[in-house]
């Protein structure tokens, strides 16, 4: 795309010291280096990143990660919209319609999670934007969790004396999960991607979500860069008649790790299956050491699950979609979606 002097390349196309110093001004340290190392694979190649030259000169970036839209009861093309930069020696220039043209090229439905402001932006330009879905957390070790070590002022002091005082308690319930006897859930030793897409088909009838077939689950996990962090656990009559998948990654933060529910998938109104594989992950979260159980949440069933199993700490999240089609725009607002960490970027940079 070239207009005005503004041209849109790829990472590939531009001088690769020059781009890490611009991706610089925009991310952390950790996003840049990941994108660096691994932007080639989070976004099936990098023709779906996209810089803005403006004279030349970087200006912008942007980026989309393309995956397959599970629509109630077929596949449509989609991606998830990531990343939108304009650096601050170039607003007020109109510049980010040049990226928002790119991306709205690039399939048939545009998705994400945008902040507060984004939100707002996106409402005036069509998007639809739901509010009500939330990231829930159990809390092992109370005072290293992230939310009370980010706390500050008096509210953070508050937080942090309630949290050690009530370590005891804390130590007890992470003795109590470590040790329960759990039937009816597995951790899968050797995760075959054809065997849990077959899961998610029997299963799928009827949801919005992303199409986990073979390949995108050997592309999002089996062949992820943090692949040595990710569990894959399993509930279901047996191990080889599994109704519920998950897929958790331990992340090896300081001073205590976080289990992150990456993925979770199959026959959610199961109630016993999920509750059993939902026992299963907070257990070896215990016996790891893990500070906190973390997990998005989009809809009842699953929601009504993780309250149950004590993931009640929840923190609001937003989504949006757009599509030429006001069909899929009204079946997206109104039907039974389910999204994961997996889903756009919100997995890639810790």
């Amino acid at each position: 795309m070239n207009s005005e002097n503004v041209t849109i390349v790829s990472p590939a196309q531009v001088d690769s010291v020059a781009l890490d110093s611009f991706m610089r001004t925009a991310y952390s340290s950790a996003k840049t280096d990941f994108l660096r190392d691994h932007g080639h694979w989070r976004h099936h190649g990098q023709e779906n990143r996209f810089v803005l030259l403006k004279d030349g000169q970087l200006a912008g970036y942007s980026a989309i990660i393309p995956e397959p839209l599970h629509l109630k009861n077929r596949v449509v093309s989609a991606a998830w919209l990531v990343d939108v930069y304009v650096h601050e020696d170039y607003r007020g220039q109109k510049l980010q319609r040049f990226l928002d043209a790119k991306v709205k090229a690039s399939s048939e439905v545009l998705l994400g999670f945008p902040n507060h402001l984004a939100a707002k932006v996106h409402r005036k330009h069509g998007w639809g934007v739901r509010d009500d879905y939330f990231i829930m957390m159990l809390p092992l070790r109370l005072t290293q969790v992230s939310i009370v070590r980010q706390a500050h002022g008096l509210k953070g002091m508050a937080m942090r004396t309630a949290a050690w005082l009530a370590r005891p308690l804390a130590w007890m319930y992470r003795y109590w999960v470590a040790h329960r006897k759990i039937d009816g859930a597995w951790i899968i030793e050797e995760p075959d991607a054809d065997l849990l897409a077959a899961v998610f088909e029997k299963y799928s009838d009827g949801w919005i979500t992303t199409n986990r077939d073979a390949d995108f689950i050997r592309w999002r996990y089996l062949q992820a860069p943090y692949r040595s962090q990710l569990t894959f656990f399993g509930a279901g009559s047996s191990p080889q008649d599994l109704s519920i998948i998950a897929i958790v990654r331990a992340l090896p933060r300081q001073p205590s790790a976080t289990a992150r529910i990456l993925d979770i998938f199959g026959d959610l109104r199961d109630r016993e299956a999920l509750s059993n594989v939902l026992r299963l992950v907070i257990r070896q979260a215990a016996r790891q050491g893990a500070a906190q159980v973390t997990a998005m949440v989009t809809n009842s069933d699953l929601y009504s699950a993780l309250r149950a199993n004590h993931l009640v700490v929840r923190l609001s999240l937003r989504f949006c979609w757009i599509s030429d089609d006001p069909a899929i725009m009204q079946t997206i607002a109104e039907g039974n979606s389910h999204w994961c960490y997996a889903d756009s970027d919100a997995d890639s940079i810790d």
